[in-house]
């Protein structure tokens, strides 16, 4: 939010009389989905220089839409050889959840038992995150375009 007052040329004042009430964190699947959607719809226009979640989002967004497409493929070429693509694509479809596992299990007591719990909580936190994005990316390609549509193409 700071980087999008400070895009329009407003100032930020800093208070020690500012609160910000967290009311905890996401309790259902539901609940993961729609903050990461909500995160991810505004993440390029606030992203960094270096963003490793937007980074490992596109990452992860590739990987699912491979996974979609080699899900075909067996079916139209059967044979041994035509699941090794989307067994690839599974694997790397896991880095992301993966990383975010490994940076909540290190930030945790360390419990090897919540590993599955994790990587779901990961799906769910990318699966999100990545609908997000796509939604912001439609809508800044929307928006460019209706602007070039009402200044003209020669602008």
């Amino acid at each position: 939010m700071s980087n999008r007052i400070r895009s329009r040329g407003l100032a930020l004042v800093s208070t020690s009389d500012c609160h910000i009430v967290h009311h905890g964190y996401p309790q259902t699947w539901q609940d993961v989905l729609t903050k990461e959607i909500w995160h991810g719809s505004h993440h390029i226009e606030v992203r960094t220089e270096f963003d490793l979640t937007l980074i490992l989002t596109f990452f992860f967004l590739l990987a699912s839409i491979a996974v979609l497409a080699l899900t075909l493929i067996p079916a139209l070429s059967p044979g041994p050889k035509s699941f090794y693509g989307l067994g690839v694509s599974l694997i790397l479809q896991l880095v992301a959840p993966s990383l975010l596992a490994a940076k909540r299990l290190r930030q945790s007591p360390r419990d090897w038992r919540l590993i599955p719990q994790l990587l779901a909580v990961g799906y769910a936190y990318f699966i999100g995150h990545s609908v997000g994005v796509l939604a912001n990316l439609w809508r800044s390609a929307t928006s460019h375009l209706q602007r070039r549509a009402a200044t003209g193409p020669d602008s």
